[in-house]
């Protein structure tokens, strides 16, 4: 079972620049260029956890051990020129944001071309939060652009090294995003950015990796893939001895699972009517409940002793 959780929000922010690029339908990632001084961009995203929380709640995610989480970006390609290039091979790191933000509005007119290096816009942006400065009107970012990466050694989630020949982006938040959903922890969003050492460099050069963004309108947008696997096994018409055994309960209101107030109690008896177990049922998917036991062949013998 698979679902795609879409991002609410995105923006990309440039260092040390106002400029708002909150509806441009792709992520512009580079770094260089700056000659003498550093130069680069960091994409901001949020993606909700409310659907992914009520299926969790209604158990259609179990206990979560069976439950994967992926971030996607499709590549979108470059247009390379004297100045900008794509690089051959770079780091690409994850990081979390801890502050409310807002996406701002992004270009004031539509673009004639896809723009591909913020040096050289040809499209009107604006000035408006979220940028280098702000998280949101009136109120800057705790650190600017999130986090200093110059003078300090970020606490990235994770990093990916990509190369020019497979240059799609994928990340596994198996942990992080099932850690939030078992303890509710805040969701300010997200943060792609290359590698601080990258974003360090000087040259002349600008290096830019394009993806799709949220705004696209093709179907390569950006989003959370979450998939659960785990099938339903029962063993009620192969029971064995001496090996563990699963059984189901299905709850069901006019042909609907439903989720029970409580974890249904069970009682095992055997033929002789004797109670041998009573077990608390465990919830698989919404409505599906199991328990599992062992009936030793020991026992089995001592009872026609």
């Amino acid at each position: 079972m698979y679902f795609r959780t879409y991002f609410t929000k995105d923006n990309t922010i440039m260092y040390k620049s106002e400029f708002n690029f909150g509806s441009m339908p792709t992520i512009d990632l580079f770094y260089g260029g700056g000659r003498d001084k550093p130069n680069f961009s960091r994409y901001l995203f949020q993606f909700p956890l409310e659907n992914l929380e009520q299926k969790f709640l209604d158990c259609e995610l179990g206990d979560l051990s069976n439950v994967k989480h992926k971030l996607k970006f499709k590549h979108a390609g470059f247009n390379e020129t004297p100045y900008a290039c794509m690089p051959t091979s770079y780091t690409v790191c994850l990081f979390k944001i801890n502050e409310f933000w807002e996406e701002g509005c992004g270009t004031d007119t539509s673009c004639a071309e896809l723009c591909t290096s913020f040096a050289r816009l040809n499209c009107a942006v604006s000035k408006s939060p979220s940028n280098w400065y702000f998280a949101q009107s009136g109120d800057t970012w705790a650190t600017e652009g999130v986090y200093d990466s110059l003078y300090q050694t970020p606490q990235y989630l994770m990093c990916k090294n990509i190369s020019c020949s497979s240059p799609d982006l994928e990340f596994d938040v198996t942990t992080i995003v099932n850690n939030m959903l078992l303890t509710g922890g805040s969701n300010e969003g997200f943060g792609l950015a290359f590698h601080y050492e990258s974003e360090r460099e000087f040259s002349d050069i600008e290096n830019h990796v394009v993806f799709f963004g949220k705004e696209t309108e093709t179907f390569f947008e950006p989003f959370l893939e979450t998939e659960y696997v785990n099938p339903i096994m029962d063993d009620r018409a192969n029971f064995y001895l001496d090996k563990v055994n699963r059984l189901y309960l299905y709850a069901r209101v006019d042909g609907e699972n439903v989720a029970l107030d409580n974890d249904p109690v069970v009682e095992v008896y055997n033929e002789l009517n004797q109670l041998q177990f009573t077990l608390t049922g465990q919830c698989q998917d919404k409505g599906i409940y199991y328990i599992e036991f062992e009936i030793p062949s020991a026992s089995i013998q001592k009872c026609y002793a």
